[in-house]
């Protein structure tokens, strides 16, 4: 413990608001967090510091189940995810193989952004290649996220939606090109906007709540180098995400499809650029 560690831990508001509340008796983690507007990984950010500069200690308690027992319960529920997931994932293939008959030799497997046909492959290639190529995906990166060092950091709720969104969008996608195929309208540039709105939104809402991992989230040098540098461009990434998908939205409406690009931008650069700006700022 050094002065300097000590001026830094004093100098956040929060983390001065943190030991007035400490000083009445001992708090989880989880209590503290529901006291501030913050994520938790920035209450963790915070309690850290104040830790390492001597001004608090923390205590864990006793009664849990052993760590074997609930790895072993998570891994069972993952694989039963997983099972489920990936059986979706070849879902469609089964129902383009009901109506194999029914559907043409060549079928589109490509929309512009104008919602209209740029591409056609085999009938093979939709029915089976399609949905083999999304189980594939699904099963790597199940693997990826099994298999990191840092896979307690991950928020809970984006590692439902990584699980669940390859299978969706196998579904859609699918669903998509069998109807277009059989010639039933679909608005490809009414659908996939949402779709991908929406998606953007709800992982804008639970980026804040990730920490440092290696395989989620906002990935750059900066923030898997410095804990408050993933936390400060995590907090702004779910912002950033939550207005791209706002302008995903918007994409649906006539005439509306070059946001797209404003979007992908706000959503996928932003971040990154920030995370540099507070690299650069010594954080």
């Amino acid at each position: 413990m050094s002065l300097k560690e000590t001026f830094k831990a004093l100098s956040d508001p929060v983390r001065r608001d943190i030991l007035e509340l400490l000083k009445a008796g001992s708090m989880r983690a989880g209590d503290i967090a529901a006291q501030f507007q913050l994520g938790q990984a920035t209450i963790s950010y915070h309690l850290s510091l104040l830790k390492q500069a001597g001004l608090i200690r923390e205590r864990r308690e006793k009664n849990y189940m052993p760590r074997r027992k609930r790895r072993r319960s998570k891994m069972k529920k993952a694989d039963k995810t997983l099972a489920l997931t990936t059986l979706l994932c070849l879902l469609p293939m089964a129902a383009g193989l009901f109506l194999w008959d029914r559907l043409p030799q060549e079928m589109p497997i490509h929309w512009n952004a104008a919602g209209q046909v740029d591409n056609y492959g085999s009938r093979a290639l939709a029915v089976v290649g399609l949905p083999c190529i999304m189980a594939g995906a699904h099963l790597l990166v199940h693997l990826l996220l099994r298999t990191d060092p840092r896979r307690e950091n991950m928020s809970p709720a984006l590692r439902a939606i990584t699980y669940w969104i390859l299978p969706g969008l196998c579904i859609l996608l699918c669903a998509v090109t069998y109807m277009a195929a059989l010639g039933i309208p679909v608005r490809v540039e009414v659908i996939v906007p949402l779709a991908v709105g929406v998606l953007f939104m709800a992982i804008g809402n639970y980026l804040p709540k990730c920490q440092q991992n290696y395989t989620m989230g906002i990935r750059t040098p900066w923030t898997l180098n410095s804990p408050e540098n993933w936390a400060r461009t995590h907090r702004v990434g779910g912002w950033c995400f939550m207005a791209g998908g706002l302008l995903m939205l918007l994409c649906a409406l006539p005439g509306m499809w070059w946001l797209l690009y404003p979007a992908i931008a706000i959503s996928a650069l932003a971040p990154v650029i920030y995370s540099y700006l507070l690299y650069r700022r010594g954080i």
